[in-house]
C-alpha cells in the first residue's frame, strides 16, 4: 500500500524525542514524522503557524487518508488554513477545528509536543491517545 511505503520513509519518534529545532521550521510550513500509537505506527505533522508550534495526527475526519496526500503541503496556498487535499476541508492551524468542508465542527487529533530552549519535542505517550482515535 502506498501509505505504508510512505510512512516507511519518515523519521519514527518516541516519547521525549527531538522533533526539530524551532529555526529549522519556517511559519506556515509542517514537517511529517511517525510516532508509536497502541496500534502501531502512525503519520503525524508538525506545524508552524504565527509564532506558535502545534501538532496533529496525519489523519482526516472525514474519510480514512491523510489531508496532505502524502505530499507534506498541509496549508492552503495564503498559508492561512490546514487543507484536506482530498476533499477541501479548512482546519484551523492552532486549534485543528475543521470550520469548512464535510467534518465541520471536528478537530484533529492532536499530538503533545513541547518547545524548550528552541527545540520541540514529541510528548505524547502511547496510551495518552483517547479511546477511538484510531477507529
Amino acid at each position: 500500500m502506498e501509505m505504508e511505503k510512505e510512512l516507511n520513509e519518515l523519521p519514527v519518534l518516541q516519547t521525549g524525542d527531538l522533533i526539530c529545532q524551532t529555526s529549522e521550521l519556517p511559519a506556515s510550513k509542517s514537517l511529517r514524522f511517525v510516532l508509536i500509537s497502541p496500534y502501531g505506527p502512525r503519520g503525524a505533522f508538525l506545524l508552524h503557524y504565527q509564532g506558535h508550534f502545534r501538532a496533529y495526527l496525519n489523519k482526516c475526519l472525514h474519510l480514512p487518508v491523510t489531508l496532505d496526500y502524502d505530499t507534506g503541503d498541509f496549508f492552503t496556498g495564503d498559508g492561512c488554513q490546514l487543507l484536506c487535499q482530498t476533499h477541501g476541508a479548512l482546519y484551523d492551524p492552532l486549534t485543528g477545528y475543521c470550520n469548512a468542508g464535510p467534518p465541520i465542527g471536528l478537530s484533529l487529533v492532536p499530538v503533545k509536543i513541547s518547545v524548550r530552549q528552541g527545540s520541540v519535542y514529541l510528548e505524547q505517550r502511547p496510551e495518552d491517545f483517547p479511546s477511538g482515535t484510531f477507529d
